[in-house]
């Protein structure tokens, strides 16, 4: 287990330190394909730790295994789900209010009776 959460730094820095070496460290552009690949990683990292936090649990509720603390193991997952949830708010906040561009054949011209 800990060797996932130490995976999941390691990544998380990797995919950060390409920011730090921009120009203004705090101007993000959205469009950038690689802001986006980083935060498709983000998300897929988030989901992945969800599912980990319930199979933990569906391991403590099937059988109590000695020695194993299963709550300072979902201890160590919440602060990464936290920060985690914090990265990835703004952009579920712009993908909700996204606006959708019409096609070409919403604006060909209407013909009326000749």
């Amino acid at each position: 287990m800990r060797t996932i959460t130490l995976c999941l730094a390691a990544a998380l820095a990797a995919i950060f330190a390409g920011t730090a070496l921009a120009a203004d460290p705090y101007l993000i552009d959205q469009r950038d394909p690689k802001y986006q690949v980083s935060l498709e990683h983000l998300s897929r990292a988030s989901q992945a730790l969800a599912l980990a936090g319930k199979e933990l649990s569906k391991a403590q509720a099937a059988y109590q295994l000695p020695g194993l603390n299963i709550q300072q193991m979902l201890g160590q997952l919440r602060p990464m789900e936290d920060t985690l949830a914090v990265l990835l708010s703004p952009e579920k906040k712009r993908m909700a209010h996204q606006e959708l561009v019409p096609d070409g054949l919403f604006f060909t011209p209407v013909q009326s009776g000749d």
